[in-house]
C-alpha cells in the first residue's frame, strides 16, 4: 500500500464530515456563499499563522494568496474578515508540507465543481465576489504530489507524520465549519440586503 492510498483511507471520516459541513453552502446565495467564505478564512488564516513556520515555500504563497482573496471576497460582500482566532481552532506547529499539499491542493481541485454552481448565482452581489472561488488552479502541481506520494511507503515515521498532519488540518477545517455555524445564528438575509 502506497502513502497515497493510506491518506485517502486514513483521512476519509474526517474528509466526509467536512464535506457534510459545507453542504448546506449553497454558494449561488449571498448567505450560504459568505459562510462558505468565512469557513475557508477561519481555517486558512490559521494554517497561514501557524503552521508552516517557513518549511514550504509554496504553500506559504498558496497561502497568502488564498487567505488574500478571501478578505477581499468578504469585503467586496461587506463582512468583516478578522484572521486571528487564538486557541479557538486546534492547535498546529511545523505541519509537514505534504500534509498541507495534499488537503489544500486537493480542495481546490474541489473547488471547480462548486465554481460551475456560483456562476449560476442571480444575485450580482455573490459575483462579484469570486476572488477565491475562481483563482486558477494549478492541476499539475496535484498530479505531481499524488504521483510522488504513490511512491511513499505507507509505513514508517516520515508516513505517520504526514497523515497525522493530514488529519489535523481536516479537524481545523471541521472546527472552523462549526465556529462560524455559531457565529452566523443571528444573521439573516436581511442583513445581508443592506450591503
Amino acid at each position: 500500500m502506497s502513502l497515497r492510498t493510506r491518506l485517502r483511507a486514513d483521512t476519509r471520516s474526517r474528509h466526509d464530515t467536512v464535506d457534510a459541513m459545507m453542504e448546506p453552502y449553497d454558494v449561488s446565495l449571498i448567505h450560504g456563499y459568505t459562510s462558505f467564505l468565512l469557513t475557508h478564512l477561519l481555517a486558512l488564516a490559521h494554517l497561514k499563522a501557524r503552521a508552516l513556520r517557513g518549511n514550504a515555500a509554496d504553500m506559504e504563497a498558496d497561502l497568502d494568496q488564498m487567505v488574500g482573496n478571501l478578505v477581499v471576497d468578504l469585503t467586496e460582500l461587506g463582512q468583516p474578515a478578522a484572521t486571528s482566532f487564538g486557541t479557538a481552532l486546534p492547535q498546529c506547529t511545523e505541519l509537514h508540507p505534504d500534509a498541507l499539499r495534499y488537503v489544500l491542493l486537493g480542495s481546490q481541485i474541489g473547488l471547480s465543481h462548486l465554481q460551475k454552481r456560483w456562476q449560476s448565482a442571480h444575485d450580482p452581489r455573490v459575483r462579484s465576489a469570486g476572488a477565491f472561488i475562481s483563482h486558477p488552479r494549478d492541476g499539475d502541481r496535484w498530479r505531481t504530489l499524488c504521483a510522488r506520494l504513490s511512491q511513499m511507503p505507507s509505513n514508517g515515521r516520515l508516513p505517520d507524520r504526514i497523515v497525522e498532519d493530514a488529519q489535523t488540518v481536516f479537524d481545523i477545517y471541521i472546527a472552523a465549519a462549526r465556529m462560524n455555524s455559531s457565529c452566523l445564528e443571528s444573521i439573516n438575509d436581511t442583513e445581508f440586503a443592506r450591503h
